[in-house]
């Protein structure tokens, strides 16, 4: 990064970075480090500019205003403070000794993720954006598909399309709610605390927002199963959150978020992001599996 940002970054931190150890995982490009500062204290940096990837500023920008805006019930680490200079955007926050769960996940993994709950608890306040309002790009890609089709999309798809559109119209009113939405909310998204789960938080919010309790159960489910978890069904129909929630309303977002993985994942990898792509088109896969298991839809020609 530029040398003004890491002087930057020694100042926000409140001594100098002397070593900086960059973090495997996650999408975003530019530097994502547990840094040890010369006092010998240990926090975390990630920065990106525009050049390295035209959004990633912006969400970095983002997630500041949200970390320094959440109350202490939220599991959350501690933001420390933004340098941003309108190109280079970097964050330095409060460091987790922990790890996030590695694939596949254990059952103990898979019960400690019940983190998700604790989210579902904490109400969302004024200072947000409805889930609806802030990820507008989230919604009507069967739509999208049905009107300017893109190649490569699988046949059940092509089959079903015209359902799932119609499945999903009024999913803004089905996800209102007044709780607490990360929105990204997958184990790679999750520190599982040394100092024990009471300890775990939930990193990268620049999607965070207002909506219904059950929201990031429903988006955790398509990547907890691709990290060797239990199918969306198996946990969502039993767990105290699912049962909660109206079922027709989830039917309509899980037949959202899974337009959203499917359009998108036939769409040319963003610069900087080569792996999305992929990721996307597996959780894509999971999410009509799991809605066609909700509808009682005939599955012969969908994709294993």
């Amino acid at each position: 990064m530029p040398d003004g940002v890491r002087a930057a970054i020694d100042a926000i931190a409140g001594s100098p970075v002397v070593v900086a150890i960059n973090l495997d995982g996650g999408f975003s490009p530019g530097p994502a480090a547990r840094c040890t500062l010369s006092n010998g204290r240990v926090v975390f940096v990630k920065a990106a500019g525009t050049e390295l990837n035209s959004v990633s500023p912006e969400m970095h920008r983002r997630e500041g205003q949200v970390l320094a805006g959440l109350h202490d019930d939220v599991p959350a680490p501690q933001l420390i403070g933004v340098f941003d200079d309108g190109d280079w955007v970097a964050l330095v926050i409060e460091w987790i000794d922990g790890a996030m769960p590695v694939a596949p996940l254990s059952r103990s993994d898979v019960d400690r993720l019940g983190l998700v709950e604790r989210l579902s608890c904490v109400d969302g306040g004024h200072a947000l954006q409805s889930c609806s309002d802030a990820h507008p790009g989230l919604f009507g890609h069967w739509q999208q598909l049905i009107d300017q089709p893109i190649g490569g999309l699988d046949a059940w798809s092509c089959r079903h399309s015209e359902r799932l559109a119609e499945l999903e119209v009024g999913v803004a009113d089905a996800i209102d709610g007044d709780r607490l939405v990360h929105l990204d909310f997958r184990s790679d998204n999750v520190i599982f605390a040394t100092a024990g789960p009471e300890h775990d938080v939930v990193v990268d919010w620049p999607g965070a927002s207002v909506g219904a309790a059950w929201v990031d159960l429903v988006g955790l489910l398509p990547a907890l199963e691709l990290d060797g978890g239990p199918r969306p069904e198996e946990v969502f129909e039993h767990h105290p959150v699912g049962r909660a929630a109206d079922p027709d309303s989830v039917s309509a977002f899980v037949a959202s978020i899974a337009g959203y993985f499917t359009r998108m994942s036939l769409m040319p990898p963003p610069p900087g992001l080569p792996t999305v792509r992929l990721f996307q088109a597996a959780q894509g896969r999971v999410a009509r599996r799991w809605i066609a298991h909700r509808q009682d839809w005939n599955t012969d020609d969908m994709n294993s």
